[in-house]
Order: structure tokens, then C-alpha cells, then sequence
């Protein structure tokens, strides 16, 4: 069996770098020899070398020609990762007809604006009927499409349960830190916390804020330092080492407007760490207010600000918290949803060929 994932790009993310762990999976669950799992990615990235160690073969391709010549080594199935990679590829797998068309359908903007009530893209809908095999994030999100329950399937999201679990417990020389990892995307409104520690550093004076995340961050900087919080709000950039960013921190905060299920917070609750975020998107799936954190509304502040104090001067109340959010993590294991992806993914070549022949 061959099989083609593609992927957007090499960059360090949420689904690439959850994708290249299962990856890793799918070639100790396969036979010596019984499968080839190839990757194609439309641009480069820091990911490039783990992928090159883990794919049967690794593709950077992008314009039609190149697409055309990974494509010509014949595939049963193309896995399709994202929804730019799966609009770009897909009229060019239709018109030749040689491979089963896989989508993995997650929580993309366009799912998101449809979750939301802001608008159903219709392209999206004839794309997913003209796949082979789709699979979800979650039931929540699959709700949304009217699809065949034949072609799809469930898979949750994945967190690297095994490597954020071997984080240490807070003890008494954890920093006294709040820890946001988001991009700093506006939806993200990680600017929202520069208020929210103008506030909880009335009750908890020692308390820092760190921001691990990629993007424009001189204007969410000068905020801080309008609000005479700059010697504690902490923006750090991209981090290669997230386990050792939650090591050193009592609690983990996402102040997002719109989110899907996020890896984040997942490994933040593999790793034992209460989370408060916003109650937006499917969060719900893999949170229950008041046992592995909290929910907030989104957009208030003091509300955000109030539920971090309640777990940073209660250590009990946090403990208790960070090992209900393990258990809850232990579920969303990337192993066990890896060879359920692989599964998916053999049926739906198995059950195409057996339909073209």
C-alpha cells in the first residue's frame, strides 16, 4: 500500500508537528515493507529533517509540474491534512482518477466560521462529497456536514501523551508564572492579558506572565508597557522545547475568540498544568468547568484575571485540577488515535479499489 499525506508546510505547528508523531506510529504499526507512507508539503520548513526521517519519502513540491511528477509515482490513497491543501490538490486527483481521496477534515477557518453561524462555503461541501473517506475531529464538528456516515469517522484530537506527562509536578520552586502558547493571531487576543495581569497582580504581586508564540508582538509589548506591566508580561517568541515551557509554570491561559479543540491545552493538561480559557469553539469536548480549570466568557477580563488567582493561591484546588487534566489528556493518547487513523485511512483504499475494479 502507498500512501501520499500532504501537508500545508514543514513549519512547527499543531497539527505538523502532532501529524509527524503519528507518522512515526504508522510506520511501527505497519509490516516491514507492507507500506510506504510518503509526505508532500507545499513549502519547507524546521520540521523538514524529522519528516525526512520519518516519511518513506519526503516531497517539497508547489507548482503543477511538480505536483504532477509526486503524483506520477501512483498512489492508493492521498491523505489530505489541511483545507488549502485539500482545495489546491484535489481537481488535480479528480481528473486522473488513480487514487482514493482521504480528507482530513479539523478545525480550519472555514469550519470555524460555519460553527460560528457566519457562513457555509459550498465548495467545502462538494469537496467533502467528492472524497472517499473523511474523517473529523470530533462529532461536534462533523454535525456541521452533511455526509455519508459510511465515508467518515471520528478521530478526536492527539496529544503526545507520553512526552508531556513526563513533565514534573509543580513544587515549591516553580515559578509563580501563567503561561499563554498561542500565535499571535488577533482571534488569539492574547493582548486581552495585558489587562488580565494588571489585575491579578493586585492579589498575586510576584506573579509573571509568559507568551510563547510566533507573530507581530511590538504593539501587544508597547501595551504592556502602557500599562506599567512590562517588567512581568514576558513575550518569548517561538520555543523548540513547549515541555520545559510548562514545566515552569503553576497554570496555562488562552484567551482566544475562536478555537476549535486546542493542542495547547491539551498538553498543557497531559502535563498536569489547570488551564483557563475562553469558552468558544469545542473546547467543551475535552474541558468541564471547574474540574480541569476553568471556562470564561470570552472577553472578560476581570473574570479571566479572578480564575487565575483561585488557582495560584490554592495549590490544592490546582493539584487537583492538573490530575483530572491528565486523565482527561490520557484519552486523547496520539498512539490509540494513530492506529485508528491508519485503520481509516486502509479501509478507505481497500474500499475504493474494490469499487474501481
Amino acid at each position: 500500500m502507498r500512501y501520499l499525506h500532504v501537508v500545508e508546510s514543514l513549519r512547527r505547528g499543531g497539527m505538523e508537528t502532532t501529524f509527524l508523531a503519528m507518522l512515526r506510529i504508522f510506520r511501527e504499526l505497519e509490516a516491514v515493507g507492507s507500506a510506504a507512507h510518503d509526505v508532500l508539503a507545499f513549502s519547507d520548513g524546521p520540521l523538514r529533517f524529522d519528516y525526512l526521517a520519518s516519511a518513506s519519502h519526503l516531497f517539497i513540491a508547489s507548482t503543477g509540474e511538480e505536483l504532477r511528477g509526486v503524483l506520477d509515482r501512483r498512489y492508493e490513497l492521498v491523505n489530505l491534512l489541511f483545507d488549502r491543501c485539500a482545495h489546491r490538490l484535489a481537481p488535480m486527483l479528480l481528473a486522473r482518477g488513480d487514487s482514493a481521496i482521504f480528507y482530513s477534515k479539523g478545525y480550519d477557518i472555514a469550519a470555524m466560521y460555519r460553527m460560528e453561524g457566519g457562513f457555509e462555503w459550498r465548495a467545502e461541501d462538494a469537496l467533502l462529497c467528492a472524497c472517499d473517506g473523511i474523517s473529523f475531529t470530533t462529532p461536534e464538528l462533523a454535525r456541521h456536514y452533511a455526509q455519508s456516515p459510511l465515508r467518515k469517522t471520528f478521530l478526536e484530537k492527539a496529544v503526545e501523551f507520553e512526552r508531556f506527562s513526563c513533565v514534573p509536578p509543580v513544587s515549591a520552586r516553580t515559578p509563580n508564572r501563567v503561561l499563554c502558547i498561542a500565535n499571535l493571531h488577533p482571534r488569539k487576543h492574547v493582548v486581552d492579558l495585558v489587562t488580565v495581569l494588571r489585575l491579578l497582580l493586585h492579589h498575586v504581586p510576584n506573579v509573571e506572565l509568559r507568551v510563547v508564540g510566533e507573530g507581530e508582538r511590538d504593539w501587544i509589548q508597547s501595551e504592556a508597557e502602557a500599562a506599567g506591566v512590562a517588567g512581568r508580561f514576558v513575550m518569548a517568541g517561538r520555543s523548540d522545547d513547549v515541555p520545559r515551557e510548562i514545566a515552569d509554570c503553576r497554570v496555562v491561559v488562552l484567551p482566544s475568540q475562536c478555537e476549535g479543540v486546542p493542542t495547547a491545552l491539551l498538553e498543557a493538561m497531559a502535563a498536569g498544568r489547570p488551564v483557563v480559557c475562553a469558552q468558544v469553539g469545542h473546547i467543551e469536548t475535552i474541558l468541564t468547568d471547574g474540574r480541569e480549570g476553568f471556562f470564561v466568557s470570552h472577553g472578560d477580563i476581570a473574570s479571566f484575571a479572578d480564575r487565575l488567582r483561585t488557582i495560584l493561591i490554592d495549590p490544592e484546588l490546582a493539584s487537583r485540577m492538573g490530575d483530572a487534566g491528565r486523565a482527561t489528556a490520557a484519552a486523547h493518547d496520539v498512539r490509540g488515535i494513530a492506529a485508528r487513523y491508519l485503520e481509516s485511512l486502509r479501509a478507505t483504499a481497500v474500499r475504493w479499489r474494490s469499487e474501481e475494479s
